[in-house]
């Protein structure tokens, strides 16, 4: 169970930098370039 909420966590961890990165990369319009 412990490994489950781990690998849940690890999930929703990645899509909140997903998210920022995505916010990030919008604001800034070309400054940051991937």
């Amino acid at each position: 169970r412990a490994d489950y909420i781990k690998a849940v966590w690890n999930i929703a961890n990645w899509q909140n930098v997903a998210e920022r990165l995505a916010a990030a990369t919008s604001k800034t319009q070309g400054l940051i370039s991937l």
